[in-house]
């Protein structure tokens, strides 16, 4: 399967590069000019050898360091040992990196960085460099090419692994209402009670999240996902520490090369400190479309009936709509909006809310 992969990046190369010609003046120094003919024949290494004594800081700066990028990509497809192949990949993103940092409109540098990504395996960010391609309105048959990429890059994907952190400041750490007098249902009916503690806590502390997920194919258009998440709240004192784990499994469907949608069984549990405090089981759905180069929409919804152990009054469903757009304005530009709604229904009234 890997060599199909490489085989297709050969080839949609050998139609992109006419296609989108590099956006640099060629230099007229006999030594880049020689790296350039050793990229041109194939001789990659002896390409790099010329390139790495060069300073890529003066006025040649784009050129040798887009044959530095050329060079080392083909010398990495043609490394049989990973770890070499990954150092020369890494190297041809650097180069090309430094150079979208001062040019990013050079659509031709961008084209090779997503194609060194989609190599690497990183398909993530080659997805989003192809994307960002696309919505600067390049040639039909370059797009179609790059669509080519995109299917592939949607197809092989197997697994996603996350992680993250932040500070956590936060003005109410134990979800206190701020009501001082509170009614709540009793076998008696329902009974007005004064709260001891009313008065909010506030507090700075740090999140750590992460998780991962796999896609195991079961046909050419269907994948079953199965995944874990679990996040941990910190604060001074341990009395407000929270930590949230969840699972979930379902299948996804690849509709057309434009649309996909899963639906996913959910299941999760919260403590507060080192006791369980919360379960929660229900269901998502996700679609996600392409509906223009430059325009991406996805939707969700999800429901989940929610079990509070020690507190049977604020049991009860809770369901979350989104909707967002990521929008492309051109290569440089993206941007991106989300709307949602959610509402619970907890058994007693004053505990429930949209």
């Amino acid at each position: 399967m890997r060599r199909l992969f490489r085989a297709l990046a050969a080839i949609v190369l050998a139609f992109l590069a006419p296609a989108a010609a590099a956006d640099s003046h060629l230099s007229s120094d006999p030594v880049v000019a020689a790296a350039r003919e050793s990229v041109e024949q194939g001789r990659f290494d002896a390409a790099l050898e010329i390139l790495r004594a060069l300073d890529p800081a003066g006025a040649d700066r784009v050129d040798i360091l887009f044959l530095t990028g050329l060079a080392a990509i083909g010398a990495a497809e043609r490394r049989a040992d990973e770890d070499a192949r990954r150092a020369l990949f890494d190297e041809a993103i650097d180069a090309l990196r430094a150079i979208l940092v001062d040019r990013p409109e050079l659509v031709r540098v961008r084209l090779e960085l997503a194609r060194v990504f989609f190599l690497k395996g990183e398909d993530d960010l080659a997805r989003e460099h192809f994307e960002r391609i696309l919505s600067a309105g390049v040639d039909p048959g370059v797009a179609s090419n790059i669509e080519r990429f995109l299917a592939a890059i949607r197809e092989r994907r197997r697994w996603v692994v996350y992680l993250g952190g932040a500070l956590a400041p936060d003005s109410n750490l134990g979800s206190v209402s701020e009501q001082e007098i509170v009614h709540i249902d009793t076998p008696f009916g329902r009974l007005p009670f004064r709260r001891d503690d009313p008065e909010a806590e506030s507090g700075v502390g740090a999140v750590v999240w992460g998780g991962g997920e796999y896609q195991y194919p079961l046909t050419s258009a269907l994948r079953l996902r199965a995944g874990a998440d679990a996040a941990r709240h910190e604060y001074a004192g341990g009395d407000f520490d929270r930590f949230a784990g969840a699972v979930h499994i379902g299948p996804r469907w690849l509709i057309d090369a434009r649309t996909e949608a899963s639906l996913l069984a959910l299941a999760d549990r919260q403590w507060l400190g080192t006791t369980p405090y919360l379960d929660s089981i229900g269901a998502r759905l996700e679609v996600n479309r392409r509906l223009a180069r430059w325009l991406f929409a996805q939707a969700g919804a999800s429901w989940r009936d929610r079990d509070y152990r020690a507190l049977d009054y604020v049991d009860g469903p809770a369901l979350s709509l989104s909707a967002g757009a990521t929008i492309f304005p051109s290569s440089t530009v993206r941007l991106s909006v989300e709307a949602g709604w959610n509402r619970e229904r907890a058994r007693a009234e004053p505990w429930r809310n949209t």
